[in-house]
């Protein structure tokens, strides 16, 4: 019995320690980074919002698992979306990139949790407020939410707009997308014959489930219904190869398979998942089989182990910064002479005089 007490403490003790060395990293890098003008602010931002919105609210037992649909223009996202919560909230059937805006969805009692939702949304820098009107999802604006008693109770899921409308280096909603996977933990990738292997979209999504931390994934193939199971297995995996590399088939949770209709496409009937391999679960059944308290040690484990190797690299530059002050050579000299020139206008003027 008091064994059992000491463990209990000792965790705690931990989480509280780790809970602090976090905040404290996450307060003084960026600091240090701006005072030594570092400059690469996007590099930094990439893992600070990574502490901001996934280390420090998940280190409770009790926030849920985040999971976020992705994918191209009219791959069926939101047709997915509105086939797990049971009700048609999110537009779908229309023209590719009709919704700018996240949805959220999940069981009552997890909005319920002391400032759960503002937790929750903090990642997006804005508040949220429920989901009133469909044209509202047509306006870039903050997340909208609705309550649903299919989502698993332990889950919020997200609809995500598409992150391919656009040309190549100009998407339209790239930024608020990227937000959103990068607060999730696992992703529900659904792709379609015609682009499962354009590499701009999977090179978007390797970053995503790969460049800070590694999370897993749901491949769900949009596929003719005329293709064997063996062909879905064999396009997803080049799918998940092309995220992940060699080690793809650890990091996917599962592979399943819609097939095409017109009546789905059009947003009139619910999707309809099947496993592509025999031994696979529903896919409902898969996703309330996912437990937080298992998946996410690993993940935060994979997350902070990233995080802090960008941290060490931002001090190397701090102090080769420092050391380059200290001879005398600062960041405004050294720009000064990829210019051209032998010295600064201060150091000329003083020359002068």
């Amino acid at each position: 019995m008091n064994e059992r007490k000491d463990t209990s403490g000792m965790k705690h003790l931990f989480e509280k320690k780790l809970d602090k060395a976090l905040k404290k990293l996450r307060h003084d890098i960026p600091r240090v980074a701006e005072t030594l003008c570092l400059g690469n602010r996007d590099a930094l931002a990439s893992w600070t919002n990574i502490i901001d919105g996934k280390l420090l609210p998940r280190l409770s037992p009790d926030f849920p698992l985040m999971a976020a649909i992705c994918g191209g223009g009219s791959s069926g996202k939101s047709t997915l979306f509105n086939s797990l919560v049971g009700e048609r909230c999110s537009l779908a059937g229309g023209n590719a990139g009709i919704n700018r805006r996240i949805l959220v969805s999940a069981p009552g009692e997890i909005f319920r949790q002391k400032e759960f939702l503002s937790t929750l949304f903090e990642p997006f820098g804005s508040t949220s407020k429920p989901l009133e009107d469909q044209q509202e999802l047509t306006v870039p604006g903050c997340p909208l939410y609705i309550l649903s008693s299919n989502v698993p109770r332990n889950m919020v899921l997200m609809d995500t707009p598409d992150f391919d409308t656009g040309a190549q280096g100009d998407y339209a909603n790239r930024d608020v997308v990227r937000q959103a996977l990068e607060t999730s933990d696992i992703l529900i990738y659904i792709f379609t014959n015609s682009n499962y292997n354009n590499r701009d979209n999977t090179d978007f999504i390797s970053q995503m489930l790969t460049g800070i931390g590694m999370r897993k994934c749901f491949l769900v193939y949009r596929v003719y219904a005329g293709f064997e199971d063996q062909e879905v297995i064999g396009h997803a995996m080049t799918v998940a190869r092309n995220i992940y590399g060699d080690d793809a088939e650890k990091y996917v949770l599962g592979i399943y398979r819609t097939d095409e209709d017109n009546a789905v496409a059009a947003g009139e009937r619910f999707m309809a998942l099947r496993p592509a391999r025999p031994e696979g679960p529903p896919f409902a059944k898969a996703l309330r089989r996912m437990d937080p308290r298992k998946l996410r040690p690993e993940l935060l484990s994979s997350v902070l182990n990233d995080t802090l190797k960008k941290a060490n690299a931002a001090l190397a530059d701090a102090n080769l910064s420092l050391a380059s002050r200290t001879a005398g050579e600062t960041p405004f000299w050294r720009a000064w002479k990829g210019k051209g020139q032998d010295t600064p206008p201060s150091e000329e003027k003083k020359a002068a005089d």
